[in-house]
């Protein structure tokens, strides 16, 4: 179930695994950015207590599921054009625009560029865009953009 409008990762290492979003937002012949984290996602079953009673008198609680909640997906990377591009897009989709939700998915690639997974995020919208952080005295720290982004649903298809 190879996906051939997916771009393989720009960097210039192969990680075991990449992320890519995959968005109708981004600019004509770009379907993808390449993120470096992506966490969050957990689906969340509610359990409703109810109680029965038996013939003999006998009391016991029962449980059904109830409402499912899906946890924001925060996606990480470096701070560059592809953050801009990212700024751009998810900023339009904020300030009372009744348009703010759309569908995404996450795809997550192996070195040769292979999905392995995806993750689609159906009627997402953002709830957070980084601002900033700098430390010019920590040797490891870069600069990162994150964006979360809360689906009403997330459906996780295996490739």
């Amino acid at each position: 179930m190879a996906d051939k409008s997916i771009e393989k990762s720009s960097k210039a290492y192969y990680a075991l695994y990449d992320f890519l979003i995959k968005t109708p937002f981004l600019p004509k012949g770009r379907t993808s950015i390449n993120f470096d984290t992506l966490t969050g996602g957990e689906m969340t079953i509610s359990s409703i207590a109810y109680n029965v009673v038996s013939d003999n008198g006998n009391a016991m609680v029962k449980y059904m599921p109830g409402i499912t909640k899906y946890t924001p997906v925060t996606l990480l990377r470096a701070f560059d054009n592809g953050a801009k591009e990212m700024h751009e897009m998810f900023s339009k989709m904020s300030n009372l625009n009744m348009k703010t939700r759309s569908n995404f998915s996450v795809v997550m690639i192996n070195g040769e560029g292979k999905p392995q997974a995806l993750w689609h995020l159906i009627n997402a919208m953002p709830v957070k865009i980084s601002g900033f952080s700098f430390n010019a005295f920590k040797a490891d720290y870069y600069t990162d953009f994150e964006i979360t982004l809360q689906p009403d649903f997330i459906e996780l298809v295996f490739a």
